[in-house]
């Protein structure tokens, strides 16, 4: 690794001055543009960067520069690094005054934050749940959620609701295996490897109308994900950079009504995006880090083109084939 700070991009969601003079995002992260600090605050600290690893190879990408988001954690328990959503434990360390030396060079979009020897990775962004609300995931197991699999078209609720109990059983237990292997609680939050296999993870209980609230954060550059409402595809999490633009929060399988978000409101890949989703009926409601994005928008059954949405179905979260991770989830059912 090398420790030359190029192509550093300084975002535009930055809330406040840090420190040494920097930006600071809404994780308490300060970026740079490339001067170094003459002294730190701590020795323990996190760094969050991507930097390029190698070119795309899969048809359509052919020659774009693959980026890796990576985030290095040097804390009182020791160091470890993540990247591309893959979580390795690291035999060194540097003084908290060479945080630089972790950096690739051309890294890009860099920022650390300095914490104290009794940080905890889980506690860091966690909430209790608003009032009204009942929390659906508890920061240490998957009580509460169970898998799904394309097998048979389980996936999907019109075929499961033909299926013979013996059958939904089989599939199920088939289904929650796959989630087990796929779906784990690190560090407190839910987090999705991306690997092949992989199957969305939707809750046990079924919902009609609904506020719903979930913080998210790509692993990945280029990275894609969502939420399912009522079993159908979807409420958009995705990296703008990849689809011209375009924001996270829209309903991306309407066809006659809208399905793109009003503004851009994600911030950049490995920070932590809130998303709020209001059901009512047919009608979708979607505000992204505190704006809304989408109003009252009818939601369109993109499974059986020209029905109605299911009355009452479940919540997913999507696997898209890309490491995502998942906090603070919370809903509240409304009349």
């Amino acid at each position: 690794m090398k420790k030359r700070l190029l192509m550093i991009c300084v975002p535009a969601l930055a809330i406040s001055c840090g420190a040494w003079g920097g930006v600071v995002d809404s994780d308490g992260f300060e970026w740079f543009d490339g001067a170094m600090p003459r002294s730190v605050p701590s020795q323990y600290f996190i760094l969050r960067y991507e930097h390029p690893g190698g070119v795309y190879a899969d048809k359509g990408r052919e020659g774009m520069t693959r980026w890796l988001f990576t985030e290095v954690r040097q804390l009182a328990d020791g160091v470890s690094v993540v990247e591309d959503g893959v979580l390795k434990k690291e035999p060194r360390g540097y003084p908290a005054v060479n945080w630089a030396k972790w950096l690739h060079e051309h890294s890009r979009k860099v920022r650390v934050k300095f914490v104290g020897a009794d940080y905890r990775l889980a506690d860091d962004g966690s909430c209790l749940a608003p009032a009204g609300f009942t929390g659906l995931f508890n920061g240490a197991d998957l009580d509460g959620w169970k898998g799904t699999t394309t097998d048979e078209w389980f996936n999907y609720y019109n075929y499961r609701a033909k299926m013979s109990d013996e059958k939904k059983a089989e599939l199920q237990a088939k289904a929650d295996r796959q989630m087990a292997a796929h779906w784990h609680v690190r560090d407190g939050v839910l987090f999705f490897d991306g690997l092949p296999g992989g199957s969305s993870l939707a809750t046990v209980k079924e919902y009609a109308d609904f506020d719903f609230v979930c913080d998210w954060r790509l692993l990945r550059v280029h990275g894609d994900s969502g939420f399912y409402i009522r079993s159908l595809p979807q409420v958009q999490i995705w990296d703008p950079d990849t689809w011209g633009g375009i924001g996270s929060g829209g309903l991306y399988n309407n066809v006659e009504g809208l399905s793109s978000p009003s503004s851009r409101e994600d911030h950049p890949i490995g920070t932590w995006n809130r998303t709020r989703i209001r059901m009512k009926g047919e009608l979708v409601w979607v505000w992204l880090n505190g704006v809304e994005v989408v109003s009252g928008v009818r939601m369109e059954n993109c499974i059986e083109r020209g029905k109605p949405i299911p009355a009452c179905e479940r919540i997913e979260l999507q696997c898209h084939g890309d490491p995502i991770e998942f906090r603070n989830i919370f809903i509240r059912e409304l009349p």
